[in-house]
């Protein structure tokens, strides 16, 4: 009787190992999840932001656009896209698709093979999603990377408005500088209907 009782203690010690081997293990995988881990990895080999589709973001899904008190330690709003900015486009397994764009007046962009597409007042996350979104019946699983550029016109226009407005002066042949700001300053109080008032 007592070789029976120690080969039953064995057994029903050896079954209780294996449940809390199996119990950490579930928990285990269970905190992965809720960590956002992502064991798929991408079908082109890539790392890092943007890659696969997991539906994770960066920002904290508590606050909307990313905002928060930058002086607590929060983030800044997200840029959202205007009219005129130029966004470059490009398709990782469909390099045929590649484009740069401009944000037209009404806020639309017109996409290669694909059709309009409102871009204004989206963040570039946003915009590559819509992209996405318009290519899913043309790419199957379309991979896409939005990258904002810099629109020359918009530059000069700029450069063009800090002119007329004083605070640059443009030598032809040597460069354009910033000019001093006491100048300015007597400059705005000409300007101005009453002296003294900015």
């Amino acid at each position: 009787m007592k070789p029976f009782v120690g080969w039953t203690r064995v057994a029903v010690m050896g079954v209780l190992s294996l449940q809390l081997c199996v119990a950490a293990f579930a928990q285990e995988e269970k905190s992965e999840q809720d960590l956002g881990a992502n064991t798929q990895s991408s079908p082109t080999g890539q790392t890092g932001a943007g890659t696969g589709n997991t539906g994770i973001a960066a920002a904290k899904p508590g606050q909307a656009d990313g905002t928060g008190n930058p002086r607590l330690g929060g983030r800044r709003p997200l840029y959202r896209l205007n009219q005129s900015d130029v966004v470059a486009l490009s398709f990782t397994l469909s390099p045929e698709f590649d484009q740069t764009l401009t944000i037209q007046p009404d806020g639309y962009v017109t996409l290669k093979d694909a059709g309009p597409v409102l871009a204004q007042g989206l963040t570039v996350e946003e915009f590559r999603l819509a992209v996405g979104r318009a290519y899913t019946g043309y790419l199957h699983h379309p991979q896409v990377a939005v990258a904002l550029k810099i629109d020359l016109n918009t530059v000069q226009r700029a450069y063009a408005e800090l002119e007329r407005d004083g605070v640059l002066s443009k030598q032809r042949g040597v460069g354009t500088f910033e000019v001093a700001r006491q100048k300015v300053r007597e400059k705005k109080d000409k300007t101005s209907p009453v002296p003294g008032l900015h």
